[in-house]
This record gives C-alpha cells, structure tokens and sequence, in this order.
C-alpha cells in the first residue's frame, strides 16, 4: 500500500517521539519494562479505534455510547493507566520479538 509522503511522515515523527520517551523513561528508570514503540503506539491506537468502531454494538449490547463527551476524561485516564501499568510493571515485558512470533 502507498501512503501518501505526509501521513508515513507524520507517522514516522510519532514513533520517533514515542522511542524517545520510551528510551529517555527506560534510561532514567521510571520505564522497567522493554517496549517497542510501535507496539506502545498501537497499542494506544486500538484502544481509541475500538471505542469509535465498536460504540453502536456495545451501546446495543450494554447501553452504553462509548464517544460520550462527559466519558472522555474517563477514557483518557484509563488509557493513561493502562500504558503506565505497561511501562513500569513488567507487564510489558517482551514476549515477542520486534520482527515477529
């Protein structure tokens, strides 16, 4: 697939972001666990697209709207929780090499 020059830069200056704060946490010790910042970023990613994809089958499923504003810095912070939780308890740690299983 051919991405157009903007959007595979602006995708390289993400990762590039995301493996410096990956490596500036893991030098200073605040990051214990290896992450690749691909995996980290999307990880991120899913996790937004999900509620956007999946918000009329889970406001089906359990009444509830996923992209309600006043669940916005719900989201944000759980998220937030979830990526902490990963870069500082081990549960990040590699099971799997970058280049694949």
């Amino acid at each position: 697939m051919v991405r157009p020059a903007a959007q595979h830069t602006t995708h390289a200056r993400v990762a590039a972001v995301l493996a410096r704060i990956l490596d500036e946490g893991k030098a200073k010790g605040v990051f214990t666990a290896d992450v690749d910042a691909l995996d980290l970023h999307a990880m991120i990613s899913a996790f937004c697209f999900f509620r956007v994809a999946n918000r009329h089958t889970f406001g089906a499923l359990f009444g509830r709207d996923l992209t309600m504003p006043d669940r916005r810095e719900h989201y944000r912070t759980m998220l937030g929780d979830m990526v902490i939780a990963y870069l500082t308890e081990d549960g990040g740690e590699q099971r799997v090499s970058p280049s694949g299983p």
